[in-house]
């Protein structure tokens, strides 16, 4: 059980996101965006994505700034930034969402979050609800 893709993303905040990516088993009926928990990492969810991936669903989940291995130069392990970091990790969210509409235009996208990744994805469907299709 893996992620079928393994990437880099560049950040309009300068992070350089580590991107995981499983890909639905026949006809996808949405896209899955998950944020993961403090101090923890994407790959973590691994086997989420897994089951995800065979219900029909696409995954992205990337390592938040300061976690995992996504580098960030204003971010050491376990900050999101020195200055402005929850609006920077809301940024990066943003950043792989983007990426997700570009790759499946018209597909719908769940944002996912477990315990800090749920403050961060209520954080970004607060400023960006018109985006979402639906949060867990």
């Amino acid at each position: 059980m893996s992620f079928s893709q393994q990437r880099v993303l560049r950040s309009p905040t300068g992070a350089e996101l580590n991107l995981y990516v499983k890909r639905a088993e026949g006809r996808p009926r949405a896209v899955v965006q998950i944020n993961h928990g403090l101090a923890e990492h994407a790959a973590r969810y691994a086997r989420f994505a897994t089951f995800l991936g065979e219900c029909g669903f696409h995954v992205y989940a990337h390592d938040h700034r300061g976690h995992g291995a996504t580098k960030a130069p204003d971010a050491p392990l376990g900050t999101f930034a020195k200055v402005d970091g929850g609006a920077k990790v809301i940024a990066d969210v943003a950043a792989v969402h983007d990426l997700i509409a570009g790759d499946h235009p018209g597909l719908p996208v769940i944002v996912f979050g477990h315990s800090m990744g749920g403050l961060v994805a209520l954080k970004f469907m607060l400023h960006h609800s018109n985006r979402l299709h639906a949060a867990a």
